[in-house]
């Protein structure tokens, strides 16, 4: 698998991420040995995860992997996790340096680990001044448990004030939703990352799954849209606007003899402000699906085919 390389740092990760947000979930824990074995033998390095993906079970699993694994060594893998978001009614968020502190130490505990290579804050804290945000981020770093840091769903401006405060290479830069019907992050974030040489982690690629086709017709029952956690984190994307840019991806793949899947993740890695994609699958036959797509090329007349057929949103 080939790597990128985020240019303020030097850090050099794989150029898809493995997600783990189902893992505990709707991906048992076989599936989920079964995943992180097939990633690092293809050569993944980066393997994303968070404290609240399963109430911490995606992290308990990822470390139950890499402590008995003997396919790749600990220190040759990248492993990010997220704090700041608590999973209640109101979805809240707390990013003062003294809960990021203990989030952090709690993920270690159930990742095993003596520290993470990224710590993401995982959502902007309104409540908390950025200027503290600068300060807890410094002080993750000086505990040597994070080897850097970044944020999650924070806006350019944002991130931009904080590399401005912090003036650090441990700052690495952002993780946000990309794909081809999430484009947002093209009109300001992308151009400020690169501006600012950080990092920019594309979360949800295939556009929660709905550009690999699977819900042209139907919501399948075993799908993330019919789930009782993630479904209406999916059906709010199945608009009109964004169900013709899944027809015109699928018409494009079936030109090009493979899948629309491929044809979305080529879209996201074409653009080289993405330093990696990440993408989840419930299960090992999604994965390979998903890391075969690597093997193919898209056309220059075909991406800007696709860039035109999908709306900036």
């Amino acid at each position: 698998m080939k790597t990128r390389i985020i240019a303020n740092c030097g850090l050099e990760i794989s150029e898809i991420g493995l997600g783990t947000m189902t893992w505990g979930r709707d991906t048992d824990e076989y599936e989920a040995r079964e995943q992180f074995d097939l990633f690092v033998q293809d050569g993944g390095t980066y393997i994303d995860t968070a404290d609240v993906y399963s109430d911490g079970t995606a992290e308990k699993l990822l470390g139950e992997f890499i402590a008995v694994n003997d396919l790749v060594n600990r220190d040759d893998l990248v492993i990010a996790t997220k704090g700041g978001r608590i999973r209640n009614s109101e979805r809240s968020t707390n990013n003062t340096s003294s809960y990021l502190t203990k989030a952090l130490e709690h993920s270690l505990q159930r990742l095993e680990l003596d520290y993470v290579d990224v710590y993401f804050i995982h959502a902007h804290d309104s409540s908390t001044p950025l200027d503290a945000i600068a300060d807890g981020i410094e002080k993750i770093i000086d505990s040597g448990k994070a080897k850097y840091v970044a944020v999650s769903n924070f806006s350019a401006w944002q991130i931009s004030y904080l590399a401005k405060q912090l003036n650090d290479s441990r700052f690495v830069g952002a993780q946000n939703e990309y794909s081809l019907i999430r484009r947002e992050p093209e009109s300001e974030l992308l151009k400020a990352l690169k501006y600012l040489d950080l990092g920019f982690f594309a979360w949800s690629p295939l556009g929660r799954g709905i550009l690999t086709g699977k819900y042209r017709n139907s919501i399948p029952a075993d799908s993330r849209a019919a789930s009782p956690h993630l479904g209406q984190f999916v059906r709010s994307l199945l608009t009109d606007a964004n169900q013709k840019t899944v027809e015109a991806l699928s018409t494009a793949a079936s030109g090009l003899g493979c899948t629309a899947l491929e044809l979305a993740l080529l879209w996201v890695l074409q653009n080289n402000s993405v330093t990696t994609a990440i993408t989840g699958a419930r299960n090992a036959a999604q994965l390979r699906t998903i890391l075969h797509a690597l093997n193919s090329e898209l056309p220059a007349q075909i991406y800007s085919a696709l860039n035109e057929v999908s709306e900036r949103r």
